[in-house]
């Protein structure tokens, strides 16, 4: 994963993912490069338990990035990065 950010071009910005049962690796994996949790990408919080809701997924990965003693972006921040509008 390391190598694949290292030839990003300058400026750019990565987000690392997993879908269905890839989803918990990437999240505890990716925590210093950027993480995506949600509904969209699994359903699942364990194995056979479905999670119930996004926060739930989010919290988790915000605990690995606790973990880690980083600190995680709150939504404002990551909407300002990805140039996404602001919720009113």
């Amino acid at each position: 994963m390391q190598h694949n950010i290292d030839i990003l071009p300058k400026n750019s910005r990565f987000n690392a993912m997993g879908i269905g049962p890839s989803q918990l690796p990437a999240t505890t994996l990716s925590p210093i490069a950027g993480a995506r949790v949600g509904f969209e990408d699994n359903i699942y919080f364990h194995r056979g338990e479905l999670a119930k809701n996004n926060a739930q997924l989010v919290e988790r990965a915000a605990n690995f990035v606790h973990y880690l003693d980083l600190e995680a972006t709150s939504s404002a921040e990551a909407r300002d990065i990805l140039a996404i509008p602001q919720l009113k």
